[in-house]
């Protein structure tokens, strides 16, 4: 397995895992380590060395090698004195590992890339559903829903591989009721024009204006004459 082959497999396992920032560089020094030995492994490394160059301490140094151990990326020895520190393996993926070793962890092989897809199917609703739904949510009273949302909405996650920041989308109907409650997807119900902007001359309707400024006009000359 070649150096960037590790890093690979590492960043897929940690879209699993969420790794805390002091495993992920003890994973990359480790890494680091092996491959200027040669990549002879088990290979060791002093406690006291790594948390020197890391910056940490001793107890999280411990937390993020189990982290690690436990996802199936490392696996190491506990030194016993000073002269016979840890010694480290970095695992890889093969077909012969154990079903001990794999058992209730999520390494990303064809198979898992088979049911992350299947999953993302789950997530991905049509422009029937989000129609659907989206009109049974509640909306502010005096708006309505703006013509062609759905499909905008499914455009949007589409483009966005259907992710909500760095996390994939995991409830599309929480998402779809966030966009019906916004203003800015929403459009003012038509009720007419109203009584106040009627007796002031103003309206959508131009042959209605008109009509009305000419009654006025012909009242104004009405009152002027003692009519």
């Amino acid at each position: 397995m070649t150096y960037i082959g590790y890093l690979n497999r590492f960043w897929s396992v940690h879209e699993e895992y969420m790794f805390s920032s002091t495993a992920i560089a003890l994973y990359a020094y480790l890494l680091n380590e092996c491959n200027r030995r040669n990549w002879k492994m088990p290979f060791p490394c002093s406690t006291v060395v790594i948390c020197d160059k890391l910056h940490v301490c001793k107890t999280a140094l411990t937390t993020a090698r189990k982290q690690l151990a436990d996802a199936g990326l490392i696996k190491f020895t506990d030194g016993r004195s000073r002269h016979m520190p840890p010694k480290y393996t970095l695992l890889e993926w093969t077909d012969n590992l154990t079903v001990k070793r794999t058992d209730g962890q999520t390494l990303y092989n064809t198979k898992d890339k088979d049911d992350r897809q299947t999953e993302r199917e789950k997530v991905v609703p049509t422009v029937a559903d989000v129609e659907s739904y989206m009109a049974t949510c509640v909306i502010p009273e005096g708006y309505e829903l703006k013509i062609g949302l759905p499909q905008r909405f499914l455009d949007y996650y589409e483009s966005k591989n259907w992710m909500v920041g760095n996390s994939p989308m995991t409830d599309w109907q929480a998402t779809a009721r966030k966009w019906t409650q916004d203003t800015q997807n929403l459009i003012k119900k038509d009720n007419g024009t109203d009584k106040r902007n009627k007796e002031c001359g103003r309206t959508d309707n131009r042959a209605e204006a008109r009509n009305f400024v000419e009654e006025l006009e012909q009242r104004t000359l009405s009152s002027a004459n003692g009519e």
